[in-house]
């Protein structure tokens, strides 16, 4: 009873949100049995994904696991691939014609690691009673929480804020990207909570959180940066280093090893280091925010050795938990354009709005020196940006991920 009043729900969710594209299931002979098809692993994976079609990969038995499947839930699609070129003609192909389609991908053996250079999300088979130990996949104990992974890839492709800061003779162009309305004021009970658990999260405060949300921010994150073809582009993933100068771990740089598996991004090691401890920034008052703008950050902030003089002409995407003025975005941005780089982009989980400030202030510097080592920062000028693209319908795409995860919790 349980699986039908969920699936159910699942389906009024989904139509909530068909607009943003269709799903892709891309799915091993592994998970659907390794010697024969399995019809009950087969009838687990088409309930776990209703709204999604399927991709049948196997070297030379993909159309008999594909028949068989298709035979017996004929109302679902079913397509034979082949692995190697048959497979990456598919994926071009599909990206070409319809960018805005998500792809999962089933991780049911570790062979199947190298499907990263593909930009794939992978899903893992533990719902199948199938263990791969990989890091990487998104964690799917049970049916229901591989239904809410599915539903809410789907859900998201929107971003709450967005800027373009364009490229001049002077220095490099950036975007600047938002998930959410991190200003809670005057929302409902329902955004307040979802929002104040991924500040919790990420901020790994003591308090209340529930079990999926964890998940639900890095499937919601995602699902906005494959609709997003900027980032298609992006080579290099780092995270804006907290005000402390320990090595960089937690939540954030959880995400960001994902997302960078995920888009094929080939270096783990750190960008950014703190090599010192600065006072977090929520202890200064707003005026003396303002006034020391990007320069509190440039005493601590390094470029990490092995990326000096390895980024010219290349793009790099800078997540960090919450964007507000962005100063700290901007000091990374200064360091980044000294190394050559062509294009930054900063992703915020949230952005705070407030009527008494500029949606966002540019900060431009000169940098004297080795950004991995010791280095003078000079300002040029500041740029404050009144206006930016916000989307306030995000939020109820917000408020119905929090409701999915209430249902995949009953």
């Amino acid at each position: 009873f349980f699986v039908i009043s969920f699936v159910g729900q699942l389906f009024a969710f989904i139509y909530f949100f068909a607009s943003m594209g269709k799903g892709i299931l891309i799915v091993s002979r592994a998970a659907m049995g390794q010697e024969a098809p399995n019809e009950e692993k087969i009838n687990i994976i088409t309930r776990v994904a209703p709204n999604y079609e399927f991709w049948i990969l196997s070297h030379n038995r993909s159309q008999e696991y594909a028949t068989f499947a298709s035979e017996r839930f004929s109302d679902r699609s079913f397509t034979a691939v082949n692995r190697g070129r048959d497979l990456r003609d598919k994926l071009k192909t599909l990206r070409d014609q319809n960018p805005d389609d998500i792809i999962v991908f089933l991780f049911a053996v570790k062979e199947d690691i190298h499907f990263a250079s593909h930009k794939l999300v992978f899903l893992d088979s533990n719902f199948l009673g199938i263990t791969t130990g990989c890091k990487y996949t998104l964690p799917a104990t049970t049916e229901d929480e591989a239904s809410f992974i599915l539903a809410s890839l789907l859900n998201g492709g929107k971003w709450f804020f967005h800027l373009d800061l364009p490229a001049s003779e002077e220095y490099c162009g950036a975007s600047v990207y938002a998930l959410t309305d991190a200003r809670t004021f005057g929302k409902s009970d329902d955004y307040k909570r979802i929002c104040d658990e991924f500040r919790t999260y990420l901020k790994q405060r003591n308090g209340k959180v529930r079990e999926h949300i964890p998940v639900a921010l890095m499937s919601h994150l995602y699902s906005a940066i494959a609709h997003t073809p900027v980032f298609r582009d992006v080579q290099d993933w780092a995270i804006m280093p907290s005000s402390s100068n320990q090595n960089p771990s937690g939540p954030l740089h959880e995400l960001k090893e994902r997302l960078r598996t995920i888009m094929n991004g080939k270096k783990p090691k750190p960008l950014f280091l703190r090599s010192e401890s600065i006072d977090k920034s929520h202890y200064l008052n707003a005026k003396a925010r303002n006034e020391a703008g990007a320069f509190r950050q440039f005493p601590t902030l390094k470029i990490a050795d092995s990326y000096h003089k390895k980024l010219k002409n290349r793009t790099v995407c800078v997540l960090d938990d919450f964007i507000n003025w962005g100063f700290s975005m901007e000091a990374c941005r200064a360091l980044l354009h000294k190394e050559g780089v062509k294009k930054v982009i900063f992703v915020g989980c949230g952005k705070f709005l407030a009527r008494d400030r500029p949606l966002y202030t540019e900060h431009h510097f000169t940098i004297d020196g080795n950004p991995s080592k010791d280095y003078e920062a000079t300002e040029i000028k500041r740029i404050t940006h009144e206006v930016a693209e916000i989307d306030p319908e995000v939020n109820a795409k917000i408020v119905a991920l929090s409701d999915l995860i209430d249902q995949t919790a009953t």
